[in-house]
């Protein structure tokens, strides 16, 4: 049973939160906008620069790729992955290869970007005590090894910073000797890791997020991004039964949730915690085929989401503030997807969400700015390229929820 101070302290926060007055400069979302708010929210190509680096995405695997080839390893790691869903600092780490130089000085080494949760708590994991014996302080960081295990060196992400890491890490590369270095080369050659719940017939969303114009003041420039998995049961519930023209079907609550809790969130500063079932407070999402080609089904999709989480935790991470917090996301949703007939899968996909968001988290930096602001997030079907296989930052919680932290 819960104190009475408790209980006083919960219905003050419903009391204070059980209202949200959605006033903020939320741009009209339609058929007519729907390209603009695409192409606003997707990133620019000088944003994607760090993907002319050809990335590897398991840090094992590459230092047996760097015994094999010679070439020492360049490390990019930070919180959550810097090709997925990431915190602030890996969200900042991106501009680092906007620098022509720096994308220059990586063709010298075997280039990966990790999951800095698998480095840092994955006991398991092959690289895992290496990388804590070379560098017990944490994980994160722009870091050069030798492709034996030896730490070369480690920067920050100034790109002044990681140029000379490049540059002062080959040189200490070259003065080791030929004999040291084919000694390394003695090690397991490695193997392409799969991950086994990858869904390779099913549904993989590459979906970013940033915000949008206000009426007074400017949004800011930070960019996030996420991957949605569903199975090839699940992606099938995303359009009518029937592949007629004219068919119109209402994607189920248990398909939808995943969008509205794990990647309509706030996650454009630093990725932070996915909301539970409970913070659903409505979700509707409607498919419609418009036309049929051949062996293609053209779908519309138009919905909304409204999602709030009320409850006591702080925004900082001192806990300076912890006490009665909100946070919400509330959405407009439309968009459009082609689907094969014969693979019973889709070949496009993109949805649009634009809408607002407020409160903040311990993770995602809204303290100076967590009033209501626009926010749009942007989805779009994935390749089969390495970069776009990261898991979702939060896939554990794909299923019930436990207690976690924001």
């Amino acid at each position: 049973m819960h104190s009475p101070q408790f209980t006083s302290t919960f219905c003050s926060i419903c009391f204070l939160f059980s209202a949200t007055a959605f006033a903020a400069d939320v741009p009209e979302l339609n058929k007519d906008t729907f390209a603009k708010w695409r192409d606003f929210i997707r990133p620019s190509e000088k944003e994607v620069e760090y993907l002319k680096v050809p990335w590897r995405t398991n840090f094992a695997a590459a230092l047996a790729e760097g015994r094999a080839k010679d070439k020492p390893i360049f490390l990019w790691n930070f919180h959550g992955h810097p090709l997925g869903c990431s915190c602030i600092n890996g969200v900042h780490t991106k501009e680092v290869f906007e620098n022509p130089q720096i994308k220059e000085l990586s063709k010298m080494f075997i280039t990966v970007a990790e999951d800095s949760g698998r480095l840092e708590f994955d006991r398991k994991y092959p690289a895992f005590e290496l990388f804590h014996r070379e560098y017990p302080q944490g994980s994160q960081g722009f870091f050069v090894f030798t492709p034996s295990g030896k730490m070369l060196g480690r920067s920050w992400y100034k790109p002044e910073e990681v140029a000379s890491l490049l540059q002062e890490c080959s040189a200490k590369w070259e003065k080791i000797p030929k004999s040291e270095r084919d000694a390394m080369a003695t090690g397991a050659a490695g193997k392409k890791e799969e991950d086994a719940v990858y869904p390779k017939d099913g549904l993989v969303l590459h979906s970013y997020m940033r915000d949008l114009p206000r009426k007074s003041g400017s949004p800011r420039k930070e960019w996030n991004q996420e991957f949605t998995w569903f199975t090839k049961i699940e992606a099938r519930q995303f359009v009518p039964l029937k592949l007629k023209v004219g068919e119109q079907h209402e994607v189920p609550k248990a398909v939808l949730h995943r969008l509205v809790r794990f990647t309509f969130v706030d996650s454009v500063i630093g990725g932070t915690a996915p909301f539970a079932e409970g913070h659903v407070k409505s979700a509707k999402l409607n498919s419609r085929i418009v036309s049929l080609q051949k062996d293609a089904a053209h779908v519309e999709f138009d919905g909304e989401s409204l999602a709030e989480e009320i409850g006591i935790w702080s925004i900082h991470e001192d806990d300076s503030d912890k006490g009665p917090q909100k946070r919400g996301c509330r959405f407009k949703i439309i968009g459009n997807a082609d689907f094969s007939v014969s693979r019973q899968s889709f070949t496009s996909f993109e949805l649009v969400a634009c809408g607002d968001r407020w409160g903040g988290t311990r993770f995602n930096w809204r303290g100076s700015d967590s009033g209501l602001a626009p926010m749009g997030v942007a989805c779009f079907l994935a390749s089969k390229e390495p970069w776009e296989k990261i898991k979702p930052l939060r896939l554990e919680d794909y299923w019930p929820m436990k207690k976690r932290n924001n």
